[in-house]
Order: structure tokens, then sequence, then C-alpha cells
């Protein structure tokens, strides 16, 4: 009974929190999304570049399935949030240690896709990546799961940054206020090898790391090409109004002139 209770909570957590992600997408985000080619029912791992705090939020609303996350731990330990996050079922990955490979692999066992940043952090900057951690790599080695690479591109001069501090570390927080968020998913590919061959998995998160970087540079083309078809569509709507309001200037004065016309004192 408890069991049923928690998982209720965790799924009406976890709706709310998509709802909340779609309302601020269409309210303050231009979001573009363009998803890849082939249709894959079992379980994937996502994996993404992380330019911005609130990917994982953003996220959540553009994702077509219900996903855990996998956050730093940092996030776990802020007021309310931290509560939330646990309960809805995500992941705490800390800074050292822990068993989050073990608990993100029976996550893809029972069935539930994974997000994962392999950066394990903040990019360097929207075009700039960190080194990939490989747990992404090996955790499709090892389950079979397909990985999903994604790139998110959005103009890094509407990006807001913030030192805080949080149990005593110091973490710098960024947040993409508004603008174009787009995101671009590769096709699903599978990881080839033996997990306990490192040059394997190497070489298999190298290639990921190229393809998310691909995914980024065409989330670029796109949301230049976006951006100019709204300043084209913004200008022939400009010219539009302007139209239309010289239609009515010159339907008032024509008014005005047959009512002089006529003797009808219009003004004074």
């Amino acid at each position: 009974m408890v069991a049923i209770v928690r998982q209720i909570i965790r799924s009406g957590i976890q709706t709310t929190g998509n709802m909340l992600s779609k309302l601020y997408a269409k309210l303050l985000l231009i979001a573009v999304v363009k998803r890849g080619d082939g249709d894959v029912r079992t379980p994937k791992i996502y994996v993404a570049n992380h330019p911005n705090t609130l990917d994982p939020f953003y996220l959540l609303g553009i994702l077509e399935e219900r996903v855990v996350i996998l956050i730093t731990q940092h996030v776990f330990h802020i007021p309310v949030l931290g509560r939330l996050v646990r309960r809805a079922g995500h992941i705490a990955v800390p800074d050292q240690g822990g068993d989050v490979y073990k608990q993100a692999k029976q996550t893809l066992l029972k069935g539930t896709s994974l997000l994962i940043f392999s950066e394990g952090e903040i990019s360097y900057s929207p075009n700039r990546l960190r080194k990939f951690h490989t747990g992404a790599v090996r955790l499709s080695l090892e389950t079979g799961a397909p990985i999903v690479p994604i790139g998110i591109h959005l103009d890094a001069t509407k990006i807001w940054k913030r030192k805080t501090e949080i149990k005593s570390k110091t973490l710098v927080v960024t947040w993409y206020r508004y603008g174009w968020y787009t995101v671009v998913f590769g096709n699903p590919v599978y990881a080839y090898g033996s997990v306990t061959d490192r040059s394997c998995v190497r070489k298999e998160n190298v290639g990921l790391r190229k393809r998310i970087m691909s995914c980024i540079d065409t989330a670029k083309h796109i949301s230049r090409e976006d951006a100019l078809l709204h300043q084209r569509r913004a200008k022939r709507q400009f010219h539009s109004a302007l139209r239309g309001a010289y239609r009515v200037a010159c339907f008032i004065g024509f008014v005005f002139f047959k009512l002089n016309e006529f003797g009808v004192k219009v003004l004074g």
C-alpha cells in the first residue's frame, strides 16, 4: 500500500514538472525541436550537452516519455526543490564514489529511459564542451540500450550567471532566461564492444561526443534560419500594419473631405 502511494506521489510530481516545463517554454522560450529518425520503443539513454543549469527542467517538457535524470547531488540539498527532485525518482550524482552507475543500470533494466549530461557539469560555453565521462557508453554496452544524442543551442548573451554556496561548496548557477532554445535529437545509436575493453569504451565515447557536436552545429544553423524567418515575418507584419494604417488614414481623410464638401462642419 505504501509503495502504491509513493508511486502515485512520484507520478504526480513528474506530471506537474512536465506541465510547468512546457508552460515556461511557451511563455519565455522560443523552443525549436528537431527529432531524429528511428522510433525505438525500448528504454533509451538520452545524452545531451549542458549549456544551462535548467536544461534538465527544459528537456522534461520536450522529451516524449518519462525519464529519470542523473543530477548533481548539490541540487538535492536545495530546500523544497531537492525534496521534489528526490520524490520524482531522479538519481543524485555525488562528487566522489556512490552507486550511481548501479542505480542507472537498474533503471534501464526496469524499462525506464535515462537522461545524462556526460560532461558532469555546465559546458565551458554553448559551443565548447567539457571532457565526457564514459558512464553513458558503458551503460549502453552492458544493457544494450540505444543512445540518443541531443544537441542544445542557445543565445549565450541571455544566460544569467551567479555564484551560490550549497553545503559549503561554491557553485556557478547559469539560467537561460528567454530566447531561442533549439534542441536537435540525433538518430539512436548502439554501442558495440566489451565494457571491459577500455580502448573500445574510449572510442565509443569519442564517437558520441562527435555526434552531439554535430547535433549542436545543426541546432545552431536551425536557430539562425528560424530567427531570420521570424525577422522576415515580423517585417512583413510591420509593413502590412503600416499599409493598413495608411488605408485607414486615407479613408478618414476622404470622409472628412466629403463632409466638408457637403458643408458639414466636422471640427471646431
